[in-house]
């Protein structure tokens, strides 16, 4: 029997054995993937320190009129151009938005911008691609998806123009479906007409520029940005929103947190766990490794395979951990009714990087878990190991 053989047959041969140790090792597997993929999930991964994005909205809650309402700012394209020339941005993003009325109770917002520009939409999709200018194309967001019964390939009529659905968003994205500039102008025109007819209160914003989001380029100081931006459209009474020193430090105070919990705890418990349960198997194997080095077996290759048995079970831990993860989480999500989506679609939208990342804590788990009992393993004698049994 070849090596490698013999380590598979050993590592399943008592039942009992494997039992408790799969199942203290998928403890801390599971916690470890539950918080990876439920931080990627609902967009809270803490891998970005500061903040590199500045807006400027059509209308803020930070200052209020005269008659309590949020106050509105006019935003032009003359605007944008102006922030260009500021050499620490890298690009700047003007959106435009309307409304559609689609019954008496229930609308839907729609916001248009150049497909080009799209990564700084954070737009997530769970189905579909992104639109084309050139064509009168949509992406829907979940929510307007099953309020509208609509799915990819399908029309979606604006009066008697249409519209071709080519992408849905997933939960990650915010309620508003997209589509280029361009045709929110079109949209924005329909709904001007279909307000006159039916004599209804027209959005102020609808057709206009709603925000312009600023991305900063990686190595300048977003809260120095903002402040600068603020001076210099001050006249203009202009709301600029973005990150300033106390959000960066309780971003950096928050990013360490959560890596003391989601990564250092549930490893620490991991290797605590790893290494009673590989302790405990070795005292329950002392006679077998004491024959086996009674016929020749080397100190190396004892050591080898207490390691790749540790390994082993820990890969099929992952497997265990990551479908009851996966499972669960899933049933979490679909909680909550305006999130819900089919497994297949929730399968689409779990990110690769979190399990990738996971999977590289869990081997690191493993290999500090079962390094000292493999240690002692290979040390052991074959008089010692007949004494101790």
């Amino acid at each position: 029997m070849s090596f490698s053989k013999f380590i598979l047959k050993s590592s399943f041969r008592k039942k009992s054995r494997v039992v408790y140790m799969l199942t203290g090792i998928s403890i801390p597997v599971f916690i470890i993937l539950f918080f990876a993929i439920s931080m990627h999930a609902y967009g809270g991964s803490y891998g970005k320190e500061i903040p590199s994005e500045i807006t400027i909205p059509t209308s803020s809650m930070l200052e209020k009129d005269e008659y309590g309402m949020f106050r509105h700012q006019n935003l032009t394209e003359n605007l944008i151009d102006e922030i260009k020339k500021d050499k620490r941005i890298e690009k700047v993003v003007g959106t435009y938005y309307t409304s559609w009325s689609i019954n008496k109770t229930q609308g839907m917002g729609i916001i248009g911008f150049n497909s080009q520009d799209a990564d700084l939409m954070k737009i997530h999709l769970s189905e579909g691609r992104m639109f084309d200018d050139n064509k009168k194309e949509m992406i829907l967001s979940d929510r307007d998806a099953k309020m509208l019964n609509k799915t990819i390939g399908e029309n979606l009529l604006f009066s008697n123009d249409s519209y071709e659905v080519v992408g849905i968003t997933t939960f990650k994205s915010r309620s508003d479906s997209y589509t280029s500039v361009g045709n929110v102008e079109e949209i924005a025109k329909l709904h001007l007409i279909q307000n006159e007819k039916y004599g209804g209160g027209l959005d102020q914003t609808s057709g206009k520029l709603k925000n312009i989001y600023i991305k900063v380029k990686e190595d300048e100081n977003a809260s120095q940005i903002t402040e600068d931006l603020k001076k210099k459209f001050y006249d203009s009474n202009l709301i600029v929103e973005g990150p300033n020193e106390r959000e960066i430090a309780e971003n950096r105070y928050y990013h360490d947190l959560s890596r003391i919990i989601y990564d250092l705890i549930p490893v620490f418990i991991g290797v605590v766990l790893t290494l009673i349960i590989m302790l405990k198997a070795i005292g329950d194997r002392t006679r077998e490794i004491g024959v086996l080095k009674a016929i020749g077996w080397k100190s190396r290759r004892i050591f080898i395979m207490i390691l790749s048995e540790a390994f082993i079970l820990t890969l099929i831990s992952f497997i265990i951990a990551s479908i009851l993860v996966i499972l669960i989480t899933f049933e979490m999500n679909n909680m909550m009714p305006d999130y819900a989506v089919s497994f297949l679609i929730y399968l689409d939208t779990l990110s690769v990087v979190a399990f990738l990342k996971a999977f590289y804590i869990v081997l690191i788990m493993a290999l500090l878990g079962s390094l000292v009992p493999a240690i002692r393993a290979s040390r052991l004698s074959p008089a010692e190991a007949v004494r101790e049994e």
